[in-house]
């Protein structure tokens, strides 16, 4: 006879606004590989690909857009990890994801794009 499984909600084992800062960090970890792995597709985009089909401004806008991401990311995690001057005052880490988040989509949209013209 197989026991009933019991389900722990994750919230209740966690001390009131540490799941959330949990989740944020979490994501900004997701964000930074997802930041570096489109990074290194785009240069090696560059690599394979001969500069007539994508233009030096249009590749640096994709890269800065990609780099701007993953730094958005890495800095939303240190945050929440409490890392440097807890003084220092700025944006908080939800607005350095939403950012991340807006920039990525961007570099990435531009990257398919790259990729779809050297095919």
């Amino acid at each position: 006879m197989i026991e009933d499984e019991t389900q722990v909600d994750p919230k209740d084992a966690a001390h009131g606004s540490h799941f959330d800062e949990a989740l944020l960090y979490d994501f900004s970890k997701f964000m930074t590989t997802l930041a570096l792995l489109a990074l290194g597709g785009m240069l090696t985009l560059i690599e394979t690909a001969g500069t007539h089909v994508a233009k030096k401004p249009v590749l640096g806008f994709v890269g800065g857009s990609i780099a701007l991401a993953g730094i958005c990311a890495v800095s939303a995690a240190m945050k929440l990890a409490k890392i440097g001057s807890s003084r220092r005052k700025g944006l908080s880490a939800q607005t350095l994801l939403l950012a991340g988040v807006g920039l990525l989509g961007m570099g990435t949209g531009g990257f398919l794009f790259l990729w779809w013209k050297t095919i």
